[in-house]
Parts: structure tokens; C-alpha cells; sequence
């Protein structure tokens, strides 16, 4: 009965150990899978975002096709009718009102193509903006993905 005492003694310490080493491997298990879903979660939402954004210039850019197209009808119609029509516009009035109703009106159209190169410019860097930031959402996923590659 002596005998067997020690042996049992030292089966309970090897117990103990190997539940203390599953206890540890357990544990840096349930790190590591909160982890791997921390940076599947930041891969998911860093997609997102870079979907929103490539919409975002994808709106941009139609905006810009559009003012673009409506500054060139209005250089087109500017370089074809020439500024002769604008004097005989001007001259042509029958009273002093038309006149000034002509004047206006006229000062309104230029009012608008300033308008209009000025709408295009802010679009414009808009779109440069939302580019920088797909870069930098696009490195970003690269990160992850590579934090991902070394968690695997």
C-alpha cells in the first residue's frame, strides 16, 4: 500500500498539470478566435466602406459628365451665336425696360456658367477626396487581411 501511494500522488500532480495546460491552451484559444473575429469584422466593415465610397464616385463622376455636358452646350451656344447677338439682343429692345430686363437676364446667364464651373471644381475635389479615400480604406483592407493571413 506504500507503493502505490507516491504513484498516485504523482498521477494527481500529472492531472492537475494537464488540466492547468488545457485550462491555458483554452484560453489562448478563446483569445485567439476573439481575434480572428475582431479583424473578420474590421475586413467586413473596411468592404462596406469601401462600397459606399466607389458609389460615392460613381455618383461624382456622373455629376461631373453632367455639368461638364451642360458647360459645353453653353460654350457651344456662346461661340456660335458670338457677341454681336448680345449687342443686337441689347439694342434691339424697344424701351428702356426691355433693355434692362435684357441686361439682367443676360447677367443672369453668366451668373449661372460661373455657377456651373464652380459646382464642377467642388465636384471635382469631391471626387479626388473620395479617391484618397478609397486608397486609404483599400490599404487598410490589406492590413486586415494580412493580420488575418498571420492569425491563420
Amino acid at each position: 500500500m506504500l507503493g502505490t501511494l507516491p504513484a498516485a500522488a504523482g498521477t494527481k500532480d500529472q492531472l492537475d498539470a494537464a488540466k492547468a495546460e488545457l485550462a491555458r491552451v483554452q484560453a489562448d484559444l478563446a483569445q485567439a478566435t476573439a481575434r480572428w473575429q475582431a479583424a473578420e469584422l474590421a475586413l467586413d466593415n473596411t468592404r462596406s466602406e469601401i462600397d459606399l465610397t466607389r458609389d460615392r464616385i460613381g455618383g461624382l463622376q456622373t455629376r461631373l459628365a453632367g455639368i461638364s455636358a451642360r458647360i459645353n452646350r453653353r460654350t457651344v451656344l456662346a461661340f456660335t451665336n458670338g457677341p454681336a447677338s448680345t449687342f443686337d439682343l441689347l439694342l434691339s429692345s424697344g424701351s428702356f425696360t426691355e433693355f434692362t430686363d435684357r441686361l439682367e437676364f443676360l447677367g443672369s446667364m453668366a451668373q449661372d456658367d460661373a455657377d456651373l464651373v464652380i459646382e464642377k471644381r467642388v465636384a471635382q475635389e469631391q471626387l479626388r477626396r473620395e479617391r484618397d479615400d478609397l486608397l486609404t480604406l483599400e490599404e487598410r483592407q490589406a492590413g486586415v487581411a494580412d493580420d488575418l493571413a498571420g492569425l491563420g
